[in-house]
């Protein structure tokens, strides 16, 4: 291929590539079929000549979140207990109890009791907890599950001489308790009898109403955790084959990771160290396939394993690349040689000029403001926000400058033109690294770092 003229601007390649709405995209000559693409030797744009490091197993890291049947983590809490009280703690403890007047021993009965009490006994604390939600409720009835049950935290105070029970977490669960004594469900009770089913409680008696909060936010105060990463899945990841379930969510997500694990890539939890972050294959984003068919997560998989084996998985690598397969019009696939030697071609670019994937994306955050506010001034002075699609449109754009024709595909570039050219002027003509500045050298890097044929 012979190198691009400096000169020659991205607007007017992309212009003679995309056509006005009348006309088609232009493509290259399709070679003779006897001509073979050899992916392994691409030697006309910006070819990497590092090579790309052999990943080995011990590589790549391990999947510390999936577990055979059976065989779960666990902790004896004698040791939990011992390992907590470690020498002078015991004391520190008891000196601050004393400050506080808080060195009280108490018995078992003194403390919180379960005891079942009837519905018609039970009121809500509204003012300590939140609205009731009767979409919840509904998901409840259609999911409920009689071992996932948990038991509401009631208050027991006294009022003018009577017992007067409120309910200051779970409301939800003990609703629900009612509405299946009312369909019937609990054998018990009566459909008519509904009012007098029994919920089982934790009780804690109080002088008066002022304990109420001090509960509630006990239990769901700010210093509770943050949910797993995984658990925007509700468990359904990995879940098929910790225990066998025979459940369909939890299948189809199991689906999704050995189609992962096939291509070399683990599911990694966000708090892991970074440096496993960093292992070859890790994918910490796994929330960005969770709504993703099958053959979508085969794609990017298989071209992760294809052009970015050695390093973890991009968030970049999905979404966009995902895109930039819908992109192309006609045959897609990635056993059609012409999509692999494009893919490559993408590969060296991006390793020769960001390194990386991710960079793609940090080089996108630094030119789309400086593109958008010298393009439309009258617009510069409020809050832009970068589209989704950016990041594939400055890669492309790169391409194109770089030389690359998308040669033996039809690839539908009319975004580029309609979102990201303005004025004659694209998102290429203000490359930066710092956000401020045009970076000529990373320019004259793409556009001049082959050799003329």
């Amino acid at each position: 291929m012979a190198k691009t003229n400096s000169k020659t601007t991205t607007a007017s390649a992309v212009g003679a590539l995309v056509k006005t709405k009348k006309t088609k995209v232009r493509i290259a000559k399709t070679k003779p079929k006897e001509v073979q693409v050899d992916i392994r030797n691409i030697n006309n744009l910006l070819r990497y000549d590092a090579p790309i490091k052999q990943v080995k197993p011990e590589d790549r890291p391990e999947n510390v979140l999936d577990r055979a049947k059976d065989d779960h983590d666990a902790k004896c809490l004698i040791d939990i207990v011992e390992e907590f009280c470690e020498e002078g703690i015991l004391e520190d403890i008891t000196e601050h109890l004393k400050e506080q007047g808080l060195l009280t021993a108490y018995s078992y009965d003194d403390m919180a009791k379960p005891e079942e009490i009837t519905l018609r006994d039970l009121k809500s604390a509204l003012a300590v907890q939140r609205p009731i939600n009767k979409r919840h409720l509904w998901k409840i009835q259609l999911s409920y599950n009689k071992n996932k049950v948990q038991v509401p935290i009631v208050l027991k105070i006294k009022i003018k001489g009577k017992w007067v029970y409120y309910i200051v977490d779970g409301q939800h669960t003990a609703a629900t308790q009612g509405i299946r004594a009312r369909l019937g469900l609990i054998k018990e009770v009566s459909k008519e009898n509904w009012i007098d089913v029994k919920i089982r409680c934790s009780v804690i008696e109080c002088q008066d109403f002022t304990f109420a909060r001090e509960v509630f936010l006990g239990i769901n105060g700010e210093d509770k955790l943050e949910l797993a990463y995984f658990d925007k899945w509700k468990n359904y990841v990995l879940g098929a084959r910790q225990d066998e379930a025979d459940n369909e969510l939890w299948n189809d997500c199991l689906e999704l990771q050995e189609i992962l694990e096939g291509y070399g890539i683990t599911p990694i939890h966000k708090d892991s160290p970074d440096y496993i972050k960093r292992m070859p294959g890790a994918f910490v984003d796994v929330h960005l396939i969770e709504e993703k068919k099958p053959e979508d997560v085969r794609y990017f998989a298989r071209l992760h394993q294809m052009c970015w084996d050695d390093k973890h998985v991009d968030p970049f690598e999905v979404d966009p690349m995902l895109l930039m397969r819908d992109k192309i019009r006609k045959d897609s696939s990635l056993d059609n040689l012409y999509v692999q030697k494009f893919f490559k071609e993408l590969e060296a670019l991006i390793r020769h000029t960001v390194g990386s994937p991710g960079g793609i994306k940090k080089l996108t955050q630094k030119t789309y403001p400086v593109w958008f506010k010298s393009t439309t001034p009258d617009e510069a002075d409020k809050k832009i926000s970068i589209p989704d699609d950016a990041s594939l449109a400055l890669l492309l754009f790169m391409y194109i400058e770089a030389g690359g024709e998308f040669e033996g595909l039809r690839v539908n570039l009319n975004f580029l033109k309609e979102k990201f050219t303005k004025h004659g002027e694209t998102l290429f003509d203000y490359l930066s690294k710092d956000g401020s500045e045009v970076d000529a050298d990373l320019k004259q890097l793409i556009r001049g770092s082959k050799d003329s044929e």
